[in-house]
């Protein structure tokens, strides 16, 4: 194509217009004369199109948020198919598409792109692109509009971290969960580390995305009995910022049961009461509680008392018991850790009631 024009009478002088040679499309000639003023029509191959359409709204977009006040992104498309786009303009505009002009129409000459700099934004308003396209002949496009930017110049808050509890029988799973929040562009993506024995400990899983999913439920780790593992989670936002590292209190490995309580007993003939005492101990979570029953004849016989609960206490009187002269009576005691293992079941000497 050798020129697009509005109309064909944007053709004058001495071109000569011979006809259409397709819808939009026209033959040139040019009219010359001789040296004896004789006119010669010579036939050219020179092609001129019309193009009396603008071109296509552009389609303008860019991140919904950003972290910078002094400059924002955008890119858009449009098409001309008759003379093609030969400049783009854009503006920006706060809080709305016909808000507040803090940036009027700027070329781009024919760049379909623009990191606009030297801005004055502000922390939560939201920012948008306006564009037109202009084509070869020169008309202009309808405005294209961008979906808005909002600034956020602020990181997430620091993640509350909470683990299973303080201990946990499991050589191989951990479970934790946590929450942040950002006011205005939210939360894009969690990110969480385990760490042995302190917060800046050996690193047993590197940091891994769980996307917006606040929890995670791992297993086939290879934890070791008496150490203590950590969470560390991290918060990113929409504009891409990350929060402070947030770290659970930790959760101690503990998978095995604690020792076999020694127990002892005696009668109290002043008040017909059986008095149980025991002991017992467990190196990485400690006893948590102890259970206690009454048996006669063995161990294994007929129970006078049900498991009962004391606590942690190390001794129990128990009155108001129907015992048998001369029969023997015996303390079943069972600990419990601080994981929720229980020991196997300790056993007092018979005390016989006289």
């Amino acid at each position: 194509m050798d020129k697009y024009v509005n109309s064909p009478t944007d053709v004058s002088g001495t071109l000569i217009w011979q006809g259409a040679v397709a819808p939009g499309l026209y033959l040139l000639s040019i009219s010359a004369s001789d040296t004896q003023g004789a006119y010669v029509i010579v036939q050219v191959p020179i092609i001129v199109g019309v193009d009396i359409t603008p071109p296509t709204t552009p389609v303008v977009t860019a991140n919904s948020f950003s972290r910078s006040t002094s400059q924002l992104y955008s890119s858009w498309t449009s098409s001309d198919t008759e003379s093609g786009v030969s400049e783009y303009m854009y503006q920006i505009r706060q809080d709305s598409a016909t808000g507040i002009v803090i940036r009027d129409w700027t070329s781009t000459q024919n760049y379909n792109y623009v990191t606009a700099g030297a801005l004055s934004l502000i922390n939560g308003k939201r920012y948008y692109f306006c564009v037109k396209a202009k084509n070869g002949v020169g008309l202009w496009s309808g405005i294209g509009y961008s979906n808005g930017i909002t600034v956020d110049t602020t990181p997430p808050s620091k993640p509350t971290v909470g683990d299973a509890g303080n201990y946990t029988t499991s050589a191989s799973k951990l479970s934790a969960s946590w929450g942040a929040y950002d006011s205005i562009s939210g939360i894009a993506e969690y990110q969480y580390q385990i760490l042995q024995d302190s917060i800046t400990g050996a690193i047993i899983k590197d940091w891994t995305s769980t996307g917006t999913v606040r929890s995670v439920a791992l297993t086939g780790l290879t934890l070791k009995n008496g150490k203590t593992y950590y969470f560390s989670v991290k918060a990113k936002n929409g504009a891409g910022l990350w929060s402070e590292v947030g770290f659970s209190n930790g959760i101690k490995v503990d998978t095995t049961a604690p020792m076999t309580p020694r127990v002892g007993g005696e009668y109290v003939a002043a008040t017909k009461a059986l008095v149980g005492s025991w002991y017992s101990e467990d190196a990485e979570s400690g006893i948590a509680a102890y259970q206690f029953r009454i048996t006669q004849n063995s161990p294994t016989g007929i129970v006078i008392k049900g498991w009962t609960s004391v606590g942690t206490e190390t001794g129990y009187m128990v009155t108001g018991l129907n015992l048998i002269p001369g029969k023997s009576y015996y303390f079943s005691v069972k600990a419990k850790n601080g994981a929720g293992t229980w020991s196997a079941v300790g056993y007092s000497n018979g005390i016989t009631v006289s």
